[in-house]
């Protein structure tokens, strides 16, 4: 299954995202959604506890 499937299925919540990109300010599903595809695609890790 390819990231972009993944990300159609699963949503991030906004402490998930914080958690690994230190994105803290408010945000909506779709940016979200749009940072966490830049995320993976720039070639860094997800790592959420």
């Amino acid at each position: 299954m390819r990231v972009f499937e993944v990300l159609i299925t699963v949503q991030i919540t906004h402490k998930e995202l914080a958690a690994f990109t230190g994105i803290t300010g408010r945000n909506n599903q779709e940016e979200r959604d749009a940072a966490l595809i830049a995320w993976v695609w720039a070639g860094l890790e997800v790592k959420v506890k």
